[in-house]
């Protein structure tokens, strides 16, 4: 959980000198409610089921279940968006899916003591990232994306702090000749790419 902040909180703190400089932030607040929901269901919440999950499956299943999100994506666009699924489109989503699970079925299982609850907690991931996708584009299509990324850090960041505080470790991972090393730095130098580009 902390490392999950930790990610975040660097993308939003590299991005936000970036919206300063560039003299974005009147958009930040002018969409802060759309942004605000974005850093919920776009990053946070997401983000903790999954990390949740993976405590229980493989990465096999997890792999499996995280093709659905364009799968949900599609779903609530045509519930909430009004948006036609075509034919083709289901098509594609369909052969998407089955690309996944034939390759990674046979990697598909359960770590020792895994819970059933990990699959439910992975699918209400997806299907919050799908809710976030549609959100992007109903509440946020004008909204220039560096105002949309850094927002929704900044957001994620602010959510999670009190998980950073609560599981931090009291003892950092030992490292080289038995120093110790910093808890972040397996963290900082793919967050801004990872989280921020995401």
């Amino acid at each position: 959980m902390p490392l999950i902040w930790l990610r975040v909180a660097i993308a939003a703190g590299c991005l936000a000198p970036l919206l300063i400089l560039r003299r974005q932030g009147g958009a930040l607040r002018e969409h802060a409610f759309g942004i605000a929901v974005m850093g919920v269901f776009g990053s946070a919440l997401p983000f903790v089921l999954i990390a949740w999950a993976m405590l229980s499956i493989t990465a096999g299943l997890a792999s499996i279940l995280n093709a659905t999100v364009p799968i949900f994506t599609a779903m609530i666009g045509a519930l909430w968006l009004h948006e036609r699924l075509g034919a083709s489109r289901a098509a594609g989503l369909a052969v998407g899916f089955a690309g996944v699970l034939l390759l990674a079925a046979d990697q598909a299982d359960f770590k020792p003591g895994g819970s059933g609850w990990a699959i439910v907690a992975m699918l209400l991931a997806t299907l919050s990232y799908g809710f976030a996708a549609n959100l992007t584009r109903r509440l946020l299509g004008g909204v220039p994306a560096l105002v949309s990324a850094a927002g929704s850090q900044i957001v994620a960041a602010i959510i999670l702090l009190p998980f950073r505080l609560w599981f931090w470790p009291s003892v950092q991972p030992g490292g080289w000749r038995g120093r110790r090393r910093s808890f972040s730095a397996s963290a900082a130098p793919r967050s801004p790419f990872c989280c921020s580009s995401a």
